[in-house]
């Protein structure tokens, strides 16, 4: 996969190249979240944010 979002991924210590395209095409449109925080939320790993 050669999409900017997989690179940057892969620069985290213990994501290689099937973790991060997975990350990827669950999450899909990075464009979809307005900041990160929305992201969080959607990935449920902040149960206050929800």
């Amino acid at each position: 996969m050669n999409l900017p979002e997989v690179y940057l991924l892969k620069s985290i210590p213990g994501i290689g190249d099937k973790l991060a395209s997975t990350i990827v095409a669950e999450i899909g449109d990075t464009k979809q979240f307005v900041g990160p925080k929305q992201l969080v939320a959607y990935a449920g790993l902040d149960p206050e944010s929800v």
